[in-house]
């Protein structure tokens, strides 16, 4: 059985260390795949915001699994789909729970993300380049008060970029009580929350059932705890080199690190050969 769709994640996968740069290798190989007649879709946790510039490095690009799976986006037909948002009467209280413990919570909505205003000095981590983050920062929408903004509008996911270290685990250990939310990472001190069910396989499966494409025909590319779901499930699930031990043996297969251009030489092995 053939291969029909890749879904690759970007940080520590498709893109280079600065978390900005889609390498010329992994282009190519994307590139000659579509001429095959296969379709590629980015699988991430960040907005179509945020994100629109590495698909447009990649212009062959037709979806994108957004927020870790909380909505997609049709890149032919310029189209937000919302798949499964957290309403808020469940965000709403998480939210002001992470500003008690000092966390820098930001709030995906309608595919943009927003932070208040007097929290904009604080969002940063130390695990994120100065270059990266500006790059976020830059498409932050800053409001005074994000409760009101938002008040009873679902969302996509609530992302805190880092946590204190002297919370990170009672925060992490609270959260989880709750039987309505996903929580996973994708960075150290990060944290992610969407509503219970979320992930970037869920996405997959949705987009797959209106292509009328099995698991077998997928092949996907991750490195992360929000890319396990989808490495479970795909027959062609590849981790990267510089994934976690644990993410490593989810995977069918692994391939070379991010900055070895590990996502092309998959492609190169199975697709291209």
């Amino acid at each position: 059985m053939s291969i029909k769709l890749i879904a690759t994640d970007l940080d520590g996968t498709l893109l280079q260390g600065d978390h900005l740069t889609v390498s010329k290798q992994n282009i190519d190989a994307i590139t000659h795949a579509s001429e095959k007649g296969v379709l590629f879709a980015i699988a991430t946790g960040r907005t179509w915001g945020v994100m629109s510039n590495i698909a447009g490095q990649v212009p062959v690009t037709n979806y994108a699994v957004l927020s870790n799976g909380a909505s997609a986006y049709d890149i032919n037909s310029r189209k937000l789909i919302p798949l499964r948002e957290m309403p808020f009467k469940l965000w709403h209280p998480i939210y002001i729970y992470l500003k008690q413990n000092n966390c820098i919570p930001e709030i995906y909505y309608n595919g943009k993300s927003y932070l208040e205003q007097n929290l904009l000095s604080s969002y940063k981590s130390p695990y994120i380049k100065e270059d990266f983050t500006n790059e976020l920062k830059s498409h932050l929408t800053a409001v005074d008060n994000l409760e009101n903004y938002l008040v009873n509008k679902p969302i996509e996911k609530i992302n805190v970029l880092f946590t204190p270290e002297e919370n990170c685990g009672q925060v992490y250990d609270t959260l989880k009580i709750s039987e309505d939310i996903h929580i996973t990472s994708s960075l150290p001190g990060n944290i992610e929350i969407t509503l219970k069910g979320v992930n970037k396989a869920y996405a997959l499966k949705r987009l797959c059932l209106d292509l009328d494409i099995s698991n077998e025909e997928v092949m996907v590319f991750g490195d992360a705890d929000n890319d396990i779901e989808m490495l479970k499930w795909a027959k062609w699930s590849f981790a990267m080199e510089n994934a976690d031990k644990k993410i490593r043996k989810t995977a069918h297969f692994i391939t070379d690190s991010n900055t070895k251009d590990g996502v092309a030489k998959g492609i190169e092995k199975y697709i291209l050969k």
